[in-house]
């Protein structure tokens, strides 16, 4: 029976999907709905946090909605982030009164920001190129691989 009343609920969310607001990568919809026990893996937040203080220049690659990058605030002083799924880019924009310079790029192309633009870059899912990555930081972030969060 139980299998049943869990089908039915499973139905009834399906049915309701198409209505149900999402934007960016803010999951809260999914609060109540999805569960987990124990502890989920990576450390993405609290490597980024030991990280940030220092950073004079920041770029954040598919921020997404914005949602993880603007619980990292106080952000560097110059803080950037691209985001390459179209409709996330206005909801990214919701970043600027942060002071977050929003770019739409994304997936494996070219990055736009001459070399040596950041002291730090993170990526927390987005695909990239590493070496057009790595050339747009600064030489003391390439030199140190702490410098470098995210995907490898």
């Amino acid at each position: 029976m139980s299998e049943m009343i869990s089908s039915m609920e499973d139905d009834e969310l399906i049915r309701a999907a198409p209505a149900t607001p999402f934007e960016g990568w803010d999951f809260a919809v999914f609060r109540h709905r999805v569960t987990y026990e124990g502890e989920l893996p990576g450390r993405y937040a609290e490597s980024v946090g030991a990280r940030l203080p220092g950073a004079a220049a920041l770029l954040d690659l598919g921020t997404g909605g914005g949602e993880l990058l603007a619980s990292f605030a106080p952000l560097a002083p110059r803080t950037m982030a691209t985001e390459g799924h179209p409709p996330n880019v206005p909801v990214a924009r919701r970043l600027e009164p942060l002071g977050v310079e929003v770019v739409e790029a994304g997936g494996a192309g070219p990055l736009p920001f001459a070399d040596g633009s950041f002291d730090l870059v993170v990526n927390r899912h987005e695909s990239y190129d590493r070496r057009r990555s790595a050339a747009c930081s600064r030489p003391a972030a390439r030199s140190s691989p702490s410098r470098w969060t995210g995907a490898t």
